[in-house]
């Protein structure tokens, strides 16, 4: 439900704000957020919290970050002829 929520109301605002790049880099952070909070009050909910926030924005915006990456840029020259 949150992965929902997320890719329809935040990834294409939040890769238009920071790109592609402080996009992906938000992933490891959040992680290092989330092992250090829990590591300074360890706990079942906030271990789950925390995970499921990770796993979330790993889906959210790994992939919209991936299909980016592969698509073709705009306007972007292609080679239309083909050698026999």
């Amino acid at each position: 439900m949150l992965t929902i929520v997320l890719q329809i109301f935040l990834t294409g605002r939040i890769l238009k704000w920071l790109g592609v790049g402080l996009t992906l880099a938000m992933l490891p952070a959040i992680s290092l957020v989330g092992f250090v909070a829990i590591g300074l009050m360890p706990g079942l909910g906030l271990l789950a919290f925390f995970q499921v926030l990770r796993r979330a924005m790993n889906y959210a915006l790994s992939a919209a970050c991936a299909v980016k990456c592969s698509s073709p840029r705009c306007g972007a020259k292609t080679n239309t002829k083909r050698r026999a």
